[in-house]
């Protein structure tokens, strides 16, 4: 569905509606006491909850990049001001913050772009220097001589770590 103030995002370009109805309407904040946990569909105490306590949570944990940004009046010691989505706060920030699995996902490929980033911009300073591009996949054929190390990684993600390990690679 589209993104809107009632939904929560579960995947790129995907948002649903939360069930029951009053779950859309609790409010954000920047010292949250729940989370929706969009994996397992459960909504989780992040500290003990009072009867009397408001049900709070960070947007961001659950929205990379907000349909409605807002200005955050919560009042907790760690109020981030203008709410955005996690895109839009620095790591170190949100690594402090519970997120959702697709979030996290979106902040551990946004780290590595900034990460090949970093490593092209040394390699165009020093054009010498030698750039090692890994691709990954189940089965080539080629009679590329460029090509010097082919492995089969359909066994196991252990393969891969094992295989770059052993060849020095990032």
């Amino acid at each position: 569905s589209e993104p809107s103030y009632l939904t929560v995002q579960v995947g790129i370009g995907k948002h649903i509606m939360l069930h029951p109805e009053h779950l859309q309407y609790i409010n954000h904040s920047c010292n949250p006491n729940v989370f929706f946990d969009t994996h397992a569909m459960q909504i989780v105490a992040l500290k003990p909850i009072e009867e009397s306590d408001e049900m709070t949570f960070f947007y961001p944990s659950t929205e990379w990049d907000m349909a409605q940004p807002f200005t955050c009046f919560c009042g907790s010691s760690n109020c981030l001001g203008e709410i955005k989505g996690a895109a839009h706060i620095r790591p170190e920030i949100l690594g402090t913050y519970k997120l959702t699995r697709f979030n996290s996902n979106c902040m551990i490929v946004q780290t590595r772009k900034k990460e090949l980033k970093k490593k092209v911009a040394k390699v165009a300073a020093d054009p010498i220097r030698k750039l090692k591009i890994w691709i990954l996949f189940p089965y080539l054929e080629s009679e590329d001589p460029n090509l010097q190390y082919y492995y089969d990684f359909t066994q196991s993600l252990a393969e891969y770590k094992k295989i770059f390990d052993e060849l020095g690679a990032d």
